[in-house]
Formats: C-alpha cells, sequence, structure tokens
C-alpha cells in the first residue's frame, strides 16, 4: 500500500515536470546567409546538413519530427521546425547573422531619343529588355546614377546636389516704389536653388513566408535642373543714392517619382519615364536590388 502511494507521488511528480517541458514542435522560417546554404541533389541529405551545421553553430537538438529544410531551393529561406527551446537557440544564432544581412540597390536613369521611344511603343513596346537592348546599341546616355546600401526599414538618402545662389526681393524679385518724388526697393535677400538629384529609399524585406524572393522599396526621386537665367531691372538705394541694376533669376524645372515597388532580388525594374529638359529625349529610371553580407559593426 505505502509503496503504491509512493510511486503514484512519483508518477504525479514526473508529470509535472513533463508537463512542464513544452514538447510540441514550432515552425520559424530564417533568412540565411546565401555562403551558408548548400547545394544537394538529394533532399534529405540536404536537410541532414543543415541539421548538423545548427547542431554544431547553436547547440539545436533535433526530437522525432523536428526538421529544417528550404522550401524553394538555394532561396537563402530556411524553415525549421522544432521545439520551443530549439527554436530560442535558433533565434539566438539567425538574430546575430541579421546583422550582417543589408539591402543594396542600384539607381539609374538613362536617356533615349524620342524617336526611338515612338518606335517600340508602336513595335515591341518599352520595356526593360527592349530599353537594355538600345543601350548596349549605345543609343542611349546616363543622365544620373545612385549606388547605396541600407538597413532594413531605414532611410537612406542619397543626393547630388549644387547650390545657386542669387538675390531676390519682395515676391521673389527686388520691387521699385515711388517714394517722396523718388525711388526705393525692397532689400535684396539671398535664396538658394538647389540644383541636382536626391533620392531616398527605404528597403523592407517581406513578412510573407511565401515571398523569399522579392524586397519592397519605398522610393522618392527628386530631380532639379537649371533651365536658364532671366534678368530683370531692378532699383537699389534711396533718393539721389537710388540707381538701376540687373538682377539674374534662376528658372529650374523638377520633376520626381514617389512610389513603393516590389523588386524581384538581382533584378531590374522600370521604376518609371518623362519628358527630358530637351524635348528630343525622354528619361526612363531603372532600379535594382538585391542582398548583401557584412561583417556586423563592433
Amino acid at each position: 500500500m505505502k509503496r503504491a502511494f509512493l510511486m503514484a507521488v512519483q508518477a504525479a511528480v514526473c508529470g509535472v515536470a513533463c508537463a512542464q517541458e513544452d514538447t510540441n514542435l514550432y515552425c520559424r522560417v530564417y533568412f540565411a546567409n546565401p555562403s551558408d546554404c548548400v547545394e544537394f541533389v538529394d533532399p534529405p541529405a540536404k536537410e541532414g546538413w543543415y541539421k548538423g551545421y545548427l547542431t554544431n553553430v547553436c547547440g539545436v537538438e533535433w526530437p522525432e519530427g523536428a526538421r529544417v529544410f528550404d522550401p524553394i531551393g538555394r532561396s537563402s529561406r530556411l524553415v525549421v521546425l522544432n521545439t520551443a527551446n530549439n527554436i530560442e537557440k535558433c533565434d539566438a544564432y539567425f538574430d546575430h547573422e541579421m546583422a550582417r544581412r543589408r539591402v543594396a540597390w542600384e539607381y539609374q536613369v538613362f536617356a533615349f531619343r524620342l524617336s526611338d521611344v515612338e518606335s517600340l511603343l508602336n513595335g515591341e513596346g518599352v520595356s526593360v529588355d527592349t530599353l537594355m537592348t538600345l543601350r548596349k546599341k549605345k543609343r542611349a546616355k546616363l543622365v544620373s546614377t545612385a549606388r547605396c546600401m541600407g538597413d532594413s526599414g531605414q532611410e537612406t538618402t542619397t543626393q547630388e546636389i549644387v547650390a545657386i545662389h542669387y538675390p531676390s526681393g519682395a515676391g521673389g524679385l527686388a520691387v521699385t516704389n515711388d517714394v517722396d518724388s523718388g525711388q526705393s526697393s525692397s532689400p535684396f535677400e539671398n535664396q538658394v536653388a538647389e540644383i541636382g538629384t536626391r533620392l531616398q529609399i527605404v528597403p523592407e524585406f517581406s513578412a510573407d513566408v511565401r515571398d523569399v524572393k522579392t524586397i519592397h522599396l519605398m522610393l522618392k526621386y527628386t530631380q532639379t535642373s537649371l533651365e536658364r537665367w532671366e534678368s530683370y531691372e531692378a532699383v537699389t538705394g534711396q533718393g539721389e543714392t537710388s540707381r538701376k541694376v540687373k538682377v539674374r533669376l534662376p528658372v529650374v524645372r523638377t520633376s520626381s517619382i514617389e512610389n513603393t515597388f516590389k523588386i524581384p532580388l538581382d533584378e531590374t525594374i522600370l521604376a518609371g519615364g518623362c519628358k527630358a529638359q530637351d524635348d528630343d529625349w525622354v528619361n526612363y529610371h531603372f532600379l535594382k536590388a538585391w542582398v548583401d553580407w557584412t561583417e556586423p559593426m563592433k
């Protein structure tokens, strides 16, 4: 009787201990460094390699039913099915690896002759391939280019700006008034026109498990060009000391593209197009993004 009671107590204690250990299997998807990925013809051999790799780098154990696999094949995404304790070990390892994952992109603007673009519109159509063919034939000229790298979710700005300083007064001009049979003007103020390009990008990796080969980019591109200078007559000074001067003011033209793009990794897409300053040319914008791995900052 006493022995049976002790066995019952022991069984209850073991039951509580077992209940505290979560043996359920959970699924988690990780983005792995491509250099750590392997390629086997035999999927079981590939899974066995990954199991040994994760056991070696972070001590993951593989109870019955636990798995690790690449859902598409060399996509840099790993799906891990394991217990909560082992998932935590994977979290700690891949969180450290994530510090090395950054997004790199290249943005290019090329000008194409209007006649060539019209020929495409009447034939094969305007696409990355048809425009690339014109570029290879040297029938395009580079307008601007930017290449940069940033972290997911953080804005990066790349710009090439030249500041033009010019005088102005009320309403943007020096205004002449008649005062006591004399002339006076509103005082000149120093204004600045920024000429050049500014590119602002916010890259984000997709949270969709099925979306393993694309990246989202929120982009704003602004180009401001100097079209010409215009001259105006103004009066400076007051009364007998007044004199006429010529004021040159810039006339600028601004074009911009603002959109969110879903880009296949390592592929080039068309981000937009618009007429160039010269009406005989059309500007087309090319955008490419890829994943770049760097050593974590210390």
